[in-house]
């Protein structure tokens, strides 16, 4: 309320009492915090929004490296092949050209979510294959780059704004699901390159390609070797649901990968198969 007080002759005064002036202060001393939370929690989604987007290009990056055959090598590697079996050296003087290891072709990529103490960690792989194969097994796909030593080139990749994996509580299993197999929990993702047409001896008759997706599940943290055996390398029936979470908030994110590989992109949402 607004006090008035003479001060002389004809002079009438207006002021304030302490109260009102520190309610005013408290008011808006209230609303500026209340909008401040409301520009941080907008920049904070647009960060979250952000780093699943980030995400989602580095797969479909990863993809159509796979789907044009794009081999990254620094060419200090040799890949040779005896019967069914893929070799590979690291020895200077069997290092070949890219493009020209003996028998080896380019067979695909793997993106790993298993690969470090942080949780925000991913690594993606180059697979070789022998030239002409078209049976997967253990022994026709070698892994370049892995830990063990390995040669060849591994990209290790961290994601942005504390995203992460979302974990299965009970199993503490990464959540990358296919619903056609719901109890199934994968941990990497694997795009092969597969060749149209096979003739005697499990060759190759024709030059057309396609691209399959598969989780995987079996990863040997020891050896760092591809498992191909049954269970362990599942084609992808229906999709691929990347379940995401922010790791300090607790928000949640979902990538869809198709079996063709498009990406469909949820945030704040998840589909009921995640964790």
């Amino acid at each position: 309320m607004k006090r008035y007080t003479f001060r002389g002759a004809g002079r009438l005064l207006g002021g304030y009492t302490l109260i009102e002036v520190l309610i005013f202060l408290s008011v808006s001393g209230a609303l500026l915090l209340a909008a401040m939370n409301l520009i941080t929690g907008r920049q904070d989604r647009v960060r979250f929004s952000q780093a699943v987007v980030s995400l989602e290009q580095q797969f479909a990056d990863t993809f159509n490296d796979v789907s044009t055959g794009y081999f990254p090598s620094n060419s200090d590697f040799g890949c040779t092949t005896n019967g069914y079996n893929v070799n590979l050296s690291s020895s200077p003087s069997s290092a070949e050209e890219q493009g020209t290891n003996e028998g080896c072709i380019f067979a695909g990529k793997l993106l790993h979510f298993y690969a470090g103490q942080a949780d925000t960690e991913y690594r993606i792989y180059t697979l070789v294959g022998k030239r002409g194969a078209k049976t997967l097994g253990e022994a026709q796909i070698k892994l370049l780059g892995n830990t063990v030593g390995n040669p060849g080139v591994v990209d290790i990749k961290r994601t942005d704004s504390d995203l992460q994996l979302d974990r299965f509580p009970t199993s503490s299993a990464y959540a990358i699901v296919d619903p056609a197999y719901p109890t199934n929990r994968y941990h990497s993702i694997v795009v092969l390159s597969e060749l149209e047409g096979t003739g005697a001896n499990n060759s190759v008759t024709g030059n057309a390609t396609k691209v399959k997706l598969y989780g995987y599940r079996c990863w040997d943290r020891t050896t760092g070797i591809l498992n191909t055996a049954a269970g362990c390398l599942v084609p992808v029936q229906q999709n691929a649901v990347v379940c995401l979470q922010q790791s300090d908030t607790g928000r949640e994110a979902a990538l869809l990968i198709t079996t063709q590989l498009t990406i469909e992109r949820q945030i704040d949402q998840q589909p009921s198969i995640c964790p």
